[in-house]
């Protein structure tokens, strides 16, 4: 369960997630130089990867999703299922929201990789989501973030993004 503390030194707040540290990981006993193959070595789909088109289930529900034409998703958005922070703790403790931008059914590993148009509505999903956090009341400060890559610190490789709002 996330919490908040106290830095004895700094006197700042500190967010604990013990629960973080069992999320999946797909650069487990690999080295940062795995995290650099050429996007044409990887495979559109990947089974094990809970983001890909297909494998929903091994995801949160989700809170809001973008479809194409077809009605097949496009950008999905989920609740972390590995979260710094939660809605349900109260508000002295590590109180917030932290969602994921799941920013591509395939498996694409560089947001370079995807077109200005399918770019533009990943930005917009971002602003929907932060204008949707802004009712809450008890939030007041909200960021989107990427870890893109093991070296940034990424446990999943398939594009992602998050966003954490806090009091």
């Amino acid at each position: 369960m996330p919490e908040l503390r106290i830095d004895p030194i700094l006197g700042r707040r500190v967010y604990v997630a013990e629960d973080r540290a069992g999320r999946p990981s797909d650069y487990v006993g690999e080295s940062a130089a795995a995290d650099s193959h050429p996007v044409s070595e990887k495979p559109d789909h990947v089974t094990a990867c809970p983001f890909c088109a297909g494998n929903e289930v091994h995801t949160p529900v989700a809170t809001a999703t973008v479809l194409d034409a077809d009605g097949r998703w496009q950008v999905r958005v989920v609740p972390n299922k590995y979260p710094a922070v939660r809605l349900d703790e109260p508000e002295a403790a590590a109180f917030g929201v932290h969602e994921v931008v799941i920013e591509s059914p395939a498996h694409v590993l560089d947001v370079t990789d995807l077109g200005v148009e399918h770019l533009t509505t990943i930005l917009t999903v971002f602003r929907d989501r932060l204008r949707h956090w802004a009712t809450d009341r008890r939030l007041k400060h909200a960021v989107v973030f990427k870890n893109s890559g093991f070296d940034a610190g990424a446990s999943l490789e398939h594009v992602h993004s998050q966003l954490v709002a806090l009091p």
